[in-house]
């Protein structure tokens, strides 16, 4: 695979961005040649490319049920968010990469690894790096986080990220099914949301609150969840709709 090569400009970022996605399927085709590119590129310009490169060793050690290399794959990430080198703004310009392999990263550690407090700590940090809780913006890492802070009962770890503004909508997967067609954070590009998502905000989100005996507003989440348009009703509609 022939190497990446960075130059400092105004435009490097959407550069960055534009060649994480052209060798997105290289890397799902050739994962071991994925650890030699991260420990050679520059987190400070690569972000984006290196978070390309870790999701596409966790979807094909994961879809191969290779446990080792999606350990591997969340370790890294873990690691790269961890040494505070990854630029956010840069991987705000793949956000249908980043969110779900964050978001997926999470529900792996807390759910297969059953390390919720570890995927906990990984939700929080990716959260830190990757949204400001005043732009009141829901990605489907948000579903994430509410999730384990359920599991280990943990509410004001989730408070900050429970809005009481009607929220965004950005990122996060690829258009199947009924989607939301929004535009990107910190890109032009137009990017999908699954309604999904945000029911699972919502629905996660009410329960939080009723954790917290915020009664009114979970009611108010729960209301929500029931409206959000979908293909089909979901496990969590069906659930808010009882309660």
């Amino acid at each position: 695979m022939a190497p990446f090569t960075f130059h400092h400009s105004e435009s490097a970022p959407e550069k960055v961005a534009e060649l994480a996605r052209k060798y997105k399927d290289v890397f799902e085709k050739k994962p071991g040649e994925i650890e030699h590119f991260l420990s050679n590129c520059n987190p400070k310009v690569g972000s984006a490319a290196m978070m390309a490169a870790l999701k596409a060793l966790y979807d094909s050690s994961i879809q191969k049920n290779n446990e080792q290399g999606a350990d591997r794959a969340v370790e890294f990430l873990k690691h790269l968010i961890d040494s505070g080198n990854m630029v956010a703004e840069h991987l705000k310009l793949i956000p249908d990469i980043v969110f779900p392999f964050a978001r997926n990263a999470v529900t792996y550690c807390f759910r297969k690894k059953n390390e919720p407090q570890i995927g906990l700590d990984l939700a929080l940090a990716a959260m830190r790096l990757l949204v400001d809780p005043n732009e009141c913006v829901v990605s489907s890492l948000h579903s994430a986080l509410f999730a384990v802070c359920l599991r280990v009962n943990n509410v004001e770890a989730a408070l900050p990220y429970i809005y009481r503004n009607n929220p965004a909508t950005t990122e996060t997967s690829e258009p199947v099914g009924h989607v939301r067609k929004q535009r990107g954070v910190a890109s032009q590009t137009p990017v999908y949301f699954e309604s999904k998502y945000m029911i699972l905000y919502l629905y996660y989100g009410a329960l939080l609150l009723m954790r917290r005996n915020e009664l009114r507003r979970a009611i108010s989440f729960l209301e929500s969840a029931v409206l959000v348009p979908g293909s089909a009703t979901s496990v969590a509609q069906l659930d808010a709709l009882k309660k």
